[in-house]
């Protein structure tokens, strides 16, 4: 966020709104991901742009790569979290895809698998509509998660939904997947 952006910016006769891909707080994931940043970078990017007045969105990873299964949706929320603390005025969450990304081996290994339906919505449902911003989840592949043909289409169209609105609603309840993620 140099002299370029700031000029861009002055130049425009609208508002500019910067897309920032923080995907993770996780430390040693956001690490090995090869970003080429880092949680400081982050920090003061956001800080210069709020300094001119320059909104920002938050790229968020659900199912990120390199962080436990069990740790995933904790530190989804985490990321959420700091990209809102940090003036975030929309928080995108990007589940976790196979492909084009240089991960396709940690696929093949095991040492990484996109999210389920249930960890998307664990991420998203506790953040959508507070904090004054808008968290969301990005649909696209979201076809590709969920392995119950009786609910993984009305679980889909409801995460559309609470992502269109910006507020819950009442979980899915189906019977062929009670208890399951």
């Amino acid at each position: 966020m140099g002299a370029r952006a700031l000029t861009f910016a002055a130049r425009l006769p609208g508002r500019l709104e910067v897309a920032l891909g923080l995907e993770t707080v996780h430390p040693e994931a956001l690490a090995r991901l090869r970003k080429g940043m880092t949680l400081a970078d982050y920090d003061r990017a956001t800080a210069a742009l709020a300094a001119a007045g320059i909104a920002h969105r938050a790229f968020v990873l659900v199912g990120t790569p390199f962080v436990p299964k069990a740790e995933s949706v904790e530190w989804t929320l985490r990321s959420i979290d700091r990209a809102l603390a940090r003036g975030a005025r929309v928080v995108s969450l990007l589940p976790l895809r196979r492909g084009g990304d240089g991960l396709e081996p940690f696929f093949a290994s095991g040492e990484t698998a996109p999210p389920t339906l249930a960890e998307v919505e664990a991420c998203l449902e506790p953040r959508a509509g507070v904090h004054g911003a808008v968290v969301q989840v990005d649909p696209w592949d979201l076809a590709l998660l969920g392995s119950c043909a009786a609910c993984a289409p009305a679980r889909r169209a409801r995460l559309a939904r609470i992502s269109a609105r910006g507020a819950g609603e009442a979980p899915i309840d189906c019977a062929h997947c009670r208890g399951r993620s």
